[in-house]
């Protein structure tokens, strides 16, 4: 029967974790997490990581170690199952990550130009971009809520120009636009529209009118 004082005892504090899984799915382990697989552990990730984002945002800070560390576990018990199925290994998705971030920052490791922050991010973004072979806002997920899709849409067409903004937007307060969200929202559902479904339509428009190749030598749409 496996014992957690020796996970317990482990000098370095980084390998605790990683022994602790090895443990728990291991052949005298738990049973639930033996089962588990990347894909079946993935749908957790939206939740857990939402945990994280709502004790930050309360400035909870007990709260915030205990789900930052419910994430790490996690995302380790991800690599893990990759892992044992061959799929990659803990040592090179370390390396290379460390790599990638290195080749993303010439600024700090190449250069030293100095440089402002919005200005670092159009080049994260065009680094990105060239490296996958798709354009900046292919690296939207389509699956994420319909509102979040769109704010992070804009940033991103905003920071290549590839959007004009609304002198009007500016005047509006963030209770003014929640107002309009909610009624807009409930107007919806008196009609028996589903909101974030009609969003998610006028956004994956947005996406391909951003994406086209046309849209360069076109007048910038506005946001």
């Amino acid at each position: 029967m496996p014992t957690a004082q020796p996970i317990l005892r482990l000098k370095n504090d980084a390998e605790k974790i990683r022994k602790l899984i090895t443990v728990l799915r291991g052949p005298h382990g738990c049973a639930w997490d033996r089962r588990q697989t990347a894909e079946s552990l993935a749908p957790l990730l939206i939740e857990e990581a939402h945990e994280a984002v709502e004790a930050i945002e309360r400035r909870r800070i007990a709260a915030t170690g205990e789900e930052l560390g419910d994430l790490l576990f996690l995302l380790l018990s991800i690599v893990h199952a990759c892992e044992s199925r061959g799929r990659l290994t803990y040592r090179d998705l370390v390396r290379d990550t460390a790599a990638k971030y290195i080749s993303r920052h010439p600024h700090v490791f190449k250069s030293r130009r100095r440089m402002t922050p919005d200005q670092i991010l159009v080049q994260w973004e065009t680094m990105k971009a060239a490296r996958r072979g798709r354009h900046p806002i292919e690296s939207v997920p389509v699956h994420l809520p319909a509102l979040y899709q769109a704010k992070r849409i804009y940033e991103k067409a905003a920071r290549l120009k590839l959007v004009r903004k609304r002198r009007s937007a500016r005047r509006l307060s963030a209770r003014a636009i929640g107002r309009r969200l909610l009624a807009l929202a409930l107007a919806a559902a008196q009609r028996g529209i589903d909101p974030e479904r009609a969003l998610r339509g006028e956004v994956r428009k947005l996406r391909s009118k951003l994406i086209s190749p046309k849209a360069r030598g076109a007048p910038r749409p506005s946001t």
